[in-house]
């Protein structure tokens, strides 16, 4: 793999997906099963920071503003427009998971759920691989860029 990202919560799918995105081979691990971390999984929302406090203006786009625009379109959270308007983004947490999950599947990312990175295998001074659990038991992913969004 070209880019391995350990963590599938926001920051760790918008890695992954800004990866692959840009044509590289992508692998996404998550303890969980399944993704969007504390959003998801502890219902800790809205996400906030999506404006300058004292004019309004965005200083989000990019992942944030295409995860909002697939989630309004199934009616998991406002337009992207209106969210700038309230200066955060409330969403339903299991609207998140299925555009998560699509979005991993539409840009091809190798997706291990349930999975537990345990350790790294570092070789003169780089790290080469990231040792891993998974219900098959122990298991080491290689890549080349390694993004720890834990």
């Amino acid at each position: 793999m070209d880019v391995l990202v350990v963590g599938g919560g926001l920051s760790g799918v918008a890695a992954a997906v800004s990866a692959a995105k840009e044509g590289a081979r992508v692998t996404l691990v998550e303890r969980a099963g399944f993704l969007g971390g504390l959003a998801t999984g502890g219902w800790v929302g809205p996400i906030l920071g999506l404006t300058i406090p004292s004019t309004g203006e965005p200083v989000i786009r990019g992942f944030l503003e295409e995860l909002v625009g697939r989630l309004a379109a199934k009616e998991g959270c406002y337009s992207f427009e209106e969210c700038l308007k309230r200066r955060c983004v409330e969403f339903n947490a299991e609207t998140l998971k299925l555009v998560l999950d699509e979005l991993v599947a539409e840009y091809k990312i190798k997706l291990y759920l349930d999975t537990v990175c345990i350790g790294a295998v570092v070789e003169d001074g780089y790290l080469k691989a990231v040792e891993v659990y998974t219900r098959a038991g122990r298991s080491h992913l290689k890549g080349k860029v390694f993004v720890d969004a834990t």
